[in-house]
């Protein structure tokens, strides 16, 4: 660039002389033409706007509050990082306009791009890097991925897409990965989604396309590092994103920054055909040839080469001898980086439809036919009626080079382009018909809590009220029935631990240990209906049991509320679940299996309550809490906060728990915590620890207003939680009993009520010698001292107290809510069920002063003028 061009020069006239000076500069200025850019112009002839100010170079003077920004870089700019950080203070929907020389002697185009992309800004659309002159032109925008470069430590996540990509026998091992990085380190691009590297794209330089006698495991030694010719190795995305059509735009992306290579004339490679095996009447060149009607190649990757302006030119036969299904083959590809134009049909550009229409499931059947159609084609199984409606594109099997070829497949029959990130948004047959439908209507929202408050304003703002159950638990309960009638019955569940639940370590007997091998297990707690809900085998083999229990149970619980699930999608449903660690993490870290591309998210405790949200398509909040044993609890109380809020219209609370290790009842055990002779003996004088649990419960709540204007059964109300910590008490892991009363005031205070009106309370009961005088210390504070007299001078009502525990022993995270479902089926029935394993008061409480009793027996006729319980 000349050093004529005054470096306080107007943006616009500056521009103009550089745009008579090279076509792309020309390009550049005309795609500015109806906005006022601002000019960061980089390098030594302009004198600076970053060197003006050196004490900050994280700024570039200009950039920020305009809605397009031009950098222009010179043979001598040395630095473009500042300008690239710069650029993310630009606004909501801003452009950078990037011009560069192609052989800059110090930041070319080609590095210039990565300077951006690496900080998520990429190309958008067709740019201007094809081409012959001096400068490359392109029009980036700020998207929710990066590109950057491979570096040595990516290797074992490459390693992992590797396997994810390839069938065995066609990956590449590690040590050629890391040969790619070394030798020819600027061929190497990955892309990163939230922190993670999810994809990659290999290249090397060669002196001509021919491989004769060359396989894809050794073809590395064709490198040449100035060779005329680029050759792409690869590219790999990740299952988890194949939905976002990051493949078609990693490749976009290596083919326009390939085009900035000086010495670059030729880009090949030799691609592999994903569908041949759906064609064994064909040989390997005719499966090639075959078209489909709009003249492109049949096999969905060799049309995505197609395009992005490849010519086809035919089979490298032995290129990859193990790949069987291509008998061996591989097919030559080749681009033009000169002259090379994406393809597509462009009649209309369909980007972002309103709001109405994105929330539309239901569209009319003469859009969703056709887009059903073409989804069942490029699966290549079964008809239309075997794609449901509201299946997520990626759980029926569809990747990147699927997207592309449906792409092209929806844009012909309602004539659109449509943007490679439109499925990304619309990722259902449903949503994408009502997209692309014309004349689609949308249908009713769910009504909002909003809107029903008035009808219902006779009762306090406050109450919320459960309308849904569902549980699975110890003693073979698979539901609240069920688990009503082991109550009733006075039922011990606990059991011996099942065989196939884990092996003792070497050394350890378990006869040794008394009480350590019981507890509350679940049946079959290995069955899981995948493909219900939409999971893969290979998926389910490695998901946490919890997450399957928890999606199960959310199914059942909104059936019991009377509600169809799929009614619920698009609406502002919350999911709060209460868990704490996960032993199947510490089984699969066991298992002598490779690590697949599902384990992060199997072993994700993060995943339980977004897994329940992603299936059943929630926007409301979604969290997963971890407060040891009141986990489930703390998360009802997040749920009621967030329903009085308005936050969201409904809440699906659950607690869960899974026993499959050994690690934490050897644990426990060594800590003096569990019972020796596998009882929970709460308030018991024999009192010596707890047993473990395992099961889940989930719950559905909704404002009392809103569930009573909707008609909705209503098996409780929820009339105040509170939740507090109990500050340095004895020890981290001791309760405080006079934290304890503050919380119960507290709780009994946002319900509006006096604690002589309670009749029973269901304690969290534990069965050990120190957390069971606590418990009742604690009531007894939060309830004053009782003469035995109520209010009106009769005899104060006795308040009973119990725990589940002895029922179905301590369920951990999920022990809160056991808890209170059982509480909820007792107002039901208006029987308060026994507590079981009590003789003897433990001689470390005392009643004394309180109105408190231990429920030994079933108490039928519950049916006080206020039936109210506490869960402690």
């Amino acid at each position: 660039m000349s050093e004529t061009h005054a470096a306080d020069a107007d943006p616009a006239a500056l521009l103009a002389t550089l745009a008579s000076e090279d076509p792309a500069i020309a390009e550049l200025v005309a795609l500015t033409a109806d906005v006022e850019p601002t000019l960061a112009r980089v390098g030594a002839a302009t004198g600076l706007p970053l060197a003006a100010d050196r004490s900050r170079p994280d700024e570039a003077p200009g950039l920020s509050g305009h809605r397009a920004a031009v950098v222009v870089c010179d043979d001598a700019t040395t630095d473009l990082a500042p300008v690239a950080r710069a650029a993310a203070a630009l606004p909501a929907g801003s452009i950078v306009l990037l011009a560069a020389p192609r052989d800059g002697s110090s930041v070319g185009a080609a590095a210039a791009l990565i300077a951006f992309s690496e900080r998520g800004w990429t190309p958008e659309g067709r740019d201007h890097a094809a081409g012959e002159g001096a400068w490359a032109v392109f029009r980036l925008e700020r998207r929710d991925f990066a590109i950057r470069l491979a570096v040595a430590a990516d290797l074992p996540v490459l390693e992992r897409l590797e396997r994810d990509c390839w069938a065995p026998g066609l990956q590449m091992p590690t040590r050629t990965l890391a040969r790619r990085i070394e030798r020819f380190p600027l061929g190497q691009l990955v892309l990163e989604h939230a922190g993670a590297v999810v994809g990659a794209v290999y290249s090397q330089r060669i002196a001509e396309p021919r491989f004769e006698g060359v396989t894809a495991t050794d073809v590395h030694r064709l490198h040449r590092p100035d060779g005329p010719v680029l050759q792409l190795l690869a590219l790999n995305i990740a299952p988890t994103v194949q939905d976002r059509a990051y493949g078609d735009v990693l490749l976009e992306f290596a083919l326009e920054r390939a085009a900035t290579l000086p010495g670059v004339e030729a880009i090949v490679g030799v691609t592999r055909c994903k569908d041949a095996g759906k064609r064994p009447d064909l040989s390997h060149a005719d499966y090639i040839a075959l078209t489909n009607p709009a003249g492109r190649r049949l096999d969905p990757v060799l049309r995505m080469h197609e395009l992005h302006g490849a010519e086809i030119i035919g089979p490298v036969e032995g290129y990859r001898p193990k790949d069987a299904v291509n008998g061996g083959a591989g097919v030559l590809v080749r681009y033009d980086p000169k002259r090379r134009q994406r393809r597509a049909i462009e009649p209309q550009t369909i980007t972002s439809p309103s709001a109405d229409v994105l929330a539309m499931d239901a569209p009319p059947r003469d859009a969703l036919a056709p887009v059903r159609e073409a989804i069942a084609t490029v699966l290549g199984r079964g008809g239309p009626d075997a794609v449901p409606p509201t299946a997520p594109l990626f759980e029926l099997g569809l990747d990147s080079a699927d997207l592309l070829d449906l792409n092209e497949r929806l844009s012909a029959v309602f004539g659109r382009m449509i943007e490679p990130a439109f499925f990304f948004e619309h990722n259902t047959a449903a949503r994408i018909a009502a997209a692309l439908d014309r004349d689609g209507a949308t249908r009713a929202p769910i009504e909002t809590t909003e809107s029903v408050t008035a009808k219902a304003g006779d009762v306090r703002r406050e109450d919320i009220a459960i309308v849904g159950l569902a549980c699975r638990l110890p003693g073979g309960v698979g539901s609240p029935e069920a688990f009503w009638q082991l109550l009733a019955e006075g039922r011990n569940a606990v059991g011996a631990r099942p065989a196939d639940r884990w092996a003792w370590p070497a050394g350890f007997d378990p006869a040794t240990h008394p009480g350590i091998d019981r507890g509350g297990f679940l049946d079959d707690v290995a069955r899981f209906d995948a493909a219900f809900f939409r999971i893969s085998p290979k998926e389910a083999r490695v998901m946490d049991p919890q997450q399957r229990l928890l999606l199960e149970a959310a199914w059942t619980a909104f059936e019991d509320a009377g509600w169809r699930p799929s009614d619920l999608a698009g609406s502002d449903t919350g999911v709060f679940v209460g868990a704490s660690g996960s032993d199947y993490h510490l089984r699969l870290a066991e298992a002598e299996t490779e690590i697949e591309g599902h384990y992060a998210l199997g072993a994700s405790m993060a995943v339980l309550a977004n897994r329940i949200s992603y299936f059943f398509d929630f926007d409301g909040p979604s969290l997963q809490i971890d407060t040891a044993c009141s986990s489930s609890l703390v998360a009802l109380n997040e749920a009621v906060a967030a329903l009085r809020a308005g936050t969201c219209g409904r809440a699906l609370v659950a607690g869960v728990n899974v026993l499959c290790h050994a690690a934490a009842s050897i644990g426990y055990w060594r800590a003096g915590m569990l019972s020796k002779d596998g009882r929970c003996k709460t308030f018991d004088a024999a009192a010596d620890g707890y047993v473990r649990g395992e099961g889940v419960v989930a719950l559905v709540l909704k404002p009392l207003a809103a569930a009573l204007a909707d008609g909705d059964r209503i098996e409780a109300v929820i009339k105040g939680t509170a939740t507090n910590h109990g500050g340095q008490a004895a020890g981290l892991t001791v309760p405080n009993p006079a934290r304890q009363a503050d919380l119960v005031r507290k709780a009994l205070a946002a319900a509006g009520i006096g604690p002589e009106t309670i009749s029973y309370i269901e304690a969290h009961g534990t069965g050990t010698a120190l957390g069971d005088p606590i418990e009742v210390r604690g009531l007894k504070q939060a309830f004053g001292v009782s003469d035995g007299a109520g209010p009106d001078g009769a005899a104060a009502p006795v308040c009973l107290i119990g725990s589940v525990k002895t029922n179905i022993g301590h369920l951990e995270a999920a022990a809160g809510l056991a808890g209170l479902i059982k509480t909820v089926l007792a107002l039901r029935a208006g029987t308060i069920p026994a507590s079981l394993n009590f003789s003897t008061l433990n001689p470390h409480l005392s009643f004394e002063g309180s109105r408190f009793a231990v429920t030994t027996a079933a108490t039928p006729g519950w049916r006080c003028r206020a039936r109210r319980a506490g869960r402690a």
